[in-house]
């Protein structure tokens, strides 16, 4: 109440040329972008931004699961949960211009020199 704080939100109907997903928001926020088809998506995430620290897919086919884990271009990845990062020891790293989520995380310092990808997964 007395200052800019904002709750979890969700941001429904963003599409890729919007601010809001070409900027880094740092906080309990969440931008929902729905595409025609896996190709798009993937697409979209490697080119339509310069920004790599996380990406999520809800599926029930494995296969789309694999190829989009194998193939976006970014640190943190969820298939079928919405944060990749669900417990405090979970390396934070980022890829492209999200690299200081890796620079200031929580990984040993080996790791700063590595381009890791985490993936967190959940099928029921």
């Amino acid at each position: 109440p007395k200052g800019f704080f904002l709750g979890p939100t969700i941001l429904e109907d963003v599409n890729v040329d919007m601010s809001m997903a070409k900027v880094e928001a740092f906080g309990p926020v969440a931008a929902l972008i729905k595409g025609d088809s896996l190709e798009q998506a993937i697409e979209w995430i490697n080119t339509k931004t310069n920004l790599g620290h996380s990406a999520c897919i809800f599926t029930s086919n494995g296969k789309d699961a694999r190829r989009f884990k194998r193939e976006v271009n970014v640190g943190n990845i969820g298939i079928n949960v919405g944060v990749p990062q669900p417990y405090s020891f979970f390396p934070l790293g980022s890829r492209r211009e999200s690299f200081v989520g890796t620079a200031k995380s929580r990984l040993a310092s080996m790791r700063l020199f590595m381009d890791e990808k985490t993936v967190c997964e959940r099928w029921i």
